[in-house]
């Protein structure tokens, strides 16, 4: 499953054996050299170092389970990196009545009808989880050398003012990729989109909202890292960064509580805890965060809180979890090309009627990006996202920008 590399699992048998070791054995692997996921994934985002350095050294200071590593090497040099670690028992899928410790089927992202209650309760045993390895790092409870492993960023203390949005190029090129977004789902993909998404008339006024927007980048990151605040170290944290359901796994404890494992690791970083928390809830269907975002923001809060971490700010933090959404959706307008390439648009695409057309359903990177496309549009709209924008620029002193 997922897109960071190359993953099998392996037989083992020792010649001296102990009831402690595994007899079967995850690998991962980078892309092969060949073609841009190399590049991309172990180059431009370098996800393969965080995760080597945390299977060798955070491994047993996170308070939660994770996979038992036996190697990790990488080589900065030439990208090649090996991961080996237990192989999850997972129950195989379908299965719907489980045991004491019984490790739930493996979820894929994009695909919550296949979770027991729909979503809620593991995005916030997820959030949960999030707020507490937070809370870990603020306490000095992680590796003693954690911060030259992965260092905190420079304090943002105040907002600045006066700084010039998109220039005539990044307009140019931010254009271009909204209107092939608009494009895609009001065009090609219409027959699957809801109708207030494939809306072309509400898509241009978005186009202008997502503009306007993308003017305000470095305020907004600013923003997030907690500029104006007493202490902006309390908003940015070392925590998982991308803890969707396919990156964790699940069983029920004798008391039948709902419990969460933490798998991959490839974006650990120290960045603004509202990001790591939309990173988590942006794999939840619409109606799922709709109706339960304000109680995974609390979770992670009060986890945050109750175990190390400053008791943050909730009316920030929410406007903070506004403009995370604001941002992951006029990020993903560069995700259509990735559809285009895993599910033709002319040969394919004009045969899709149906969300479970296993040429959208089955393909990830089909799967996973259309999503977001659906998810973040109705969101957006739903929640009148460009509305409190404008209030936060109001609050913040931060005057319009010429185009």
């Amino acid at each position: 499953g997922g897109g960071a590399g190359l993953k099998c699992i392996i037989k083992v048998e020792y010649k001296i054996d102990r009831p402690y070791l595994h007899k079967e054995l995850f690998i991962k692997l980078p892309h092969k050299p060949e073609g841009s996921d190399r590049y991309f994934v172990s180059c431009m985002w370098n996800h393969d170092r965080p995760e080597t350095i945390f299977n060798i050294w955070l491994e047993s200071y996170i308070p939660y389970k994770v996979p038992k590593c036996y190697f990790a090497d990488i080589c900065a040099e030439t990208t090649n990196f090996i991961v080996i670690t237990e192989s999850i028992a997972w129950s195989p899928k379908g299965t719907k009545e489980f045991k004491p410790g019984d490790v739930e089927p493996a979820y894929d992202k994009y695909m919550d009808w296949e979770l027991p209650d729909g979503g809620p309760m593991y995005y916030h045993a997820c959030c949960k989880a999030l707020g507490k390895i937070a809370a870990y790092h603020k306490a000095g409870k992680l590796h003693p050398q954690v911060n030259d492993m992965f260092p905190m960023p420079p304090e943002c203390k105040e907002m600045p003012k006066g700084l010039p949005g998109m220039n005539a190029q990044q307009r140019k090129e931010s254009t271009a990729k909204i209107d092939g977004l608009i494009k895609f789902v009001s065009e090609t993909a219409k027959a699957v989109m809801p109708p207030e998404v494939a809306d072309k008339e509400w898509l241009e006024r978005w186009k202008t909202q997502a503009l306007h927007f993308l003017d305000y980048q470095i305020e907004v990151q600013c923003f997030m890292h907690g500029c104006g605040t007493s202490n902006p170290s309390d908003y940015v944290v070392l925590t998982h960064n991308n803890l969707q359901i396919d990156n964790a796994y699940f069983w029920h404890d004798d008391d039948n509580e709902l419990q969460v494992g933490l798998l991959d690791w490839g974006v650990l970083a120290c960045g603004p805890l509202a990001n790591a928390v939309q990173g988590c809830i942006s794999g939840a269907e619409y109606k799922v965060q709709l109706e339960n975002r304000e109680d995974f923001l609390d979770t992670v809060l009060s986890s945050y809180a109750l175990y190390g971490g400053a008791d943050l700010d909730e009316r920030r933090f929410k406007q903070m979890s506004d403009l995370q959404l604001m941002g992951w959706a006029t990020g993903i307008i560069a995700n259509v090309a990735q559809v285009i390439k895993h599910t033709h648009p002319k040969k394919e695409w004009p045969e899709i009627k149906d969300w479970m057309d296993e040429r959208l359903v089955g393909r990830f990177q089909t799967r996973a990006h259309v999503s977001q496309f659906k998810i973040a549009l109705q969101l957006w709209r739903e929640l009148d996202l460009h509305h409190n924008f404008l209030e936060w620029l109001q609050q913040e002193g931060l005057p319009m920008k010429k185009a």
